[in-house]
């Protein structure tokens, strides 16, 4: 496995249990935020299933019928699975979401899953905000920094 994709999907489950945990301990966060939460996990279990392992899940699952930590864990053991098995440069085929055929780079895979995270963690840490809530610090200098990747 190429160690930077290892780092950044190392990041991407760090960050995503970090926020999962933050929003679990407050009172109320926005619906919308809990939302993009079970959508992070979802997109994982959803290209993974592209790349032959295992089940997909709705694309935008409702956050209380997962268990979105769970799914967090599982889904990065799976892709370390798949990413030791299967060359990361080996083409997928796969159907999206609009039942369009593509092609992709297995590590451009893993790679899509780890920024798709990051850009909704934003989304979230601006809907936290605006809810008067604090957003975790999860940017990925702060886990090298921290030694937790």
């Amino acid at each position: 496995m190429n160690v930077s994709l290892e780092r950044l999907l190392d990041h991407d489950l760090w960050a995503n249990g970090l926020t999962q945990q933050h929003i679990s301990s407050q009172e109320r966060v926005p619906t919308r935020v809990l939302e993009l939460m079970a959508h992070i996990a979802s997109v994982h279990r959803l290209f993974l299933s592209r790349a032959g392992a295992g089940q997909e899940m709705p694309v935008w699952p409702d956050p209380t019928s997962i268990d979105i930590q769970a799914e967090l864990l599982r889904a990065r053991r799976d892709w370390q699975g798949l990413l030791d098995r299967i060359p990361g440069d080996q083409s997928i085929e796969y159907t999206n979401s609009d039942g369009e055929a593509w092609t992709s780079r297995l590590d451009d895979l893993a790679t899509h899953v780890a920024v798709h995270g990051a850009y909704h963690r934003g989304q979230i840490a601006t809907l936290l905000g605006q809810a008067g809530l604090k957003a975790p610090y999860t940017d990925y200098v702060e886990a090298t920094r921290r030694g937790l990747i």
